[in-house]
């Protein structure tokens, strides 16, 4: 972690002109053996440490002999030959820059020093100041810094939680079945007009207020099904009676809720070039259906395995809400505030990556996805947070056995070798994501075993189509 350094700031800090001789103090000290690098931590709120260091005088001493006897070899002084320049006439002629040198060599390491010796782990550049330096003393200055948030996480143990049963009827199997048929038509390209029940392949582009294609929008070889419940509606309509070859611009609106916080109530023009008009043929649903698209012997056999995937998808989705429940149970129990450059870093990575998407934005468009998106980034911030200190606090950890375990388990379900997955998760940061996502389950899995769970009978949720494209 780098130490932000104002050199003006610094260099009008109390140093002493004569600090850059030879200290005596410095070599008696030396003599009687090392002095301790000095630190107290003060703590100025959850995410805040300022830490006040003092570095030995012979530490000092050793550092300044350092950077002089680099600037010593290094500089030509006229009337002297190439390192033979007296230590005095360097420090009248460069002391700004050794001063400089010499602190963006001694700050940064010993404030690392500081860091390891107080145990913080710092999640900012610290900010350096009430630098104090005079020949003989110790050099001593105080950096504030963000840290990991630091709470003692209370209430989970018997924490309330209703864990909400969902039966599977038989209309949600036959609703599958159709989703299976669908996914098992036959497709034709055909030359007329499309109809509601068709596919078409399409190119679009969205356009800028002033009728221009916007960078990063186009989609190009589109497979759009018009009967898909899914599918925006004026969409549908836009495309609907065109014939492969035809261009149109239409204009779509996408509602309040819409996942994309950018196109979320707005008013949007597309150009649409078709492709080619699809024909959907559906197979007849039976036992040949069952036994050439799903590999089951008979339509009864199917609809047995829809069922048992079904219940095994609630049970999963009921399971996670009752941890965002928990979670977000703990987040208000335990009050805490987010250091402002972690907010600000995962800010920043979602604004870069929408740029890399869509070209670069304005300022004010900036502004505007970080306000859309600064809630829900600073609530999963907060469940990270908990999450962590739950799992320091009752001693969780990930182990190496289980790791191991874990990759050979993924490697037979996907039916690959145990070194293609790894190879996989070299990738990136892939193994740190992995340890990540293994060290929250072990955690949500001590939270639930912790939870009192109350078992309800409910009505299945009605199912929030996220409309495209």
């Amino acid at each position: 972690m780098g130490v932000q350094i104002p050199p003006l700031a610094i260099a009008g800090e109390a140093i002493s002109e004569n600090a850059w001789g030879t200290s005596r103090a410095a070599e008696e000290t030396g003599v009687n053996g090392r002095m301790a690098l000095k630190v107290e931590v003060k703590d100025a709120g959850s995410w805040k440490r300022v830490l006040e260091i003092e570095i030995p005088p012979e530490d000092v001493q050793t550092e300044l002999d350092k950077v002089v006897a680099e600037f010593q070899r290094k500089a030509a002084i006229p009337g002297f030959r190439k390192g033979k320049a007296p230590r005095d006439v360097l420090e009248a002629r460069f002391g700004h820059s050794l001063q400089s040198e010499f602190l963006d060599r001694i700050i940064p390491r010993f404030y690392k020093e500081a860091l390891k010796e107080a145990n913080l782990v710092a999640i900012s550049q610290a900010e350096v100041g009430d630098l104090k330096f005079t020949k003989g003393e110790p050099l001593s200055f105080k950096a504030t810094v963000e840290i990991w948030p630091e709470i003692e996480v209370h209430g989970y143990d018997g924490l309330k939680v209703t864990r909400e049963n969902f039966e599977t009827a038989g209309d949600d199997v036959e609703k599958e079945l159709l989703r299976l048929q669908e996914i098992a038509a036959k497709l034709e390209t055909v030359a007329r007009p499309t109809k509601e029940t068709d596919l078409v392949v399409v190119d679009f582009v969205r356009l800028g207020k002033d009728g221009r294609p916007i960078k990063k929008t186009r989609r190009d070889g589109a497979l759009i099904d018009l009967s898909s419940p899914t599918l925006l509606k004026d969409f549908a309509r836009g495309v609907l009676g065109a014939s492969a070859g035809e261009e149109r611009v239409i204009s779509v609106h996408y509602s309040e809720d819409f996942p994309d916080k950018n196109l979320a109530n707005q008013d949007v023009q597309l150009r649409i070039n078709v492709r080619e008009v699809k024909e959907k043929t559906l197979p007849e649903i039976n036992d040949e259906f069952a036994k050439d698209y799903a590999g089951a012997a008979t339509l009864d056999e199917l609809k047995s395995r829809i069922r048992l995937n079904l219940e095994a998808e609630e049970k999963l989705r009921s399971r996670r809400a009752m941890e965002e429940k928990i979670l977000e149970e703990l987040i208000t129990m335990n009050s805490f505030e987010l250091p402002p450059s972690m907010v600000k870093d995962a800010l920043d990575d979602i604004v870069s990556r929408r740029e890399k998407e869509a070209g670069n934005l304005s300022p004010e468009e900036r502004e505007k996805l970080r306000e859309a998106f600064s809630p829900h980034v600073v609530r999963n911030l907060k469940k990270t947070v908990v999450v962590s200190l739950v799992g320091k606090k009752e001693s969780l950890e990930v182990k190496e056995e289980e790791v191991k375990a874990e990759i050979a388990k993924i490697a037979c379900e996907e039916g690959k070798e145990v070194s293609e997955i790894e190879k996989e998760l070299q990738k990136g940061n892939g193994f740190e994501r992995f340890r990540n996502a293994f060290f929250e389950r072990k955690v949500l899995d001590f939270l639930l075993s912790k939870a009192n769970i109350v078992e309800v009978q409910t009505a299945k949720p009605v199912e929030r189509l996220i409309q495209t494209p």
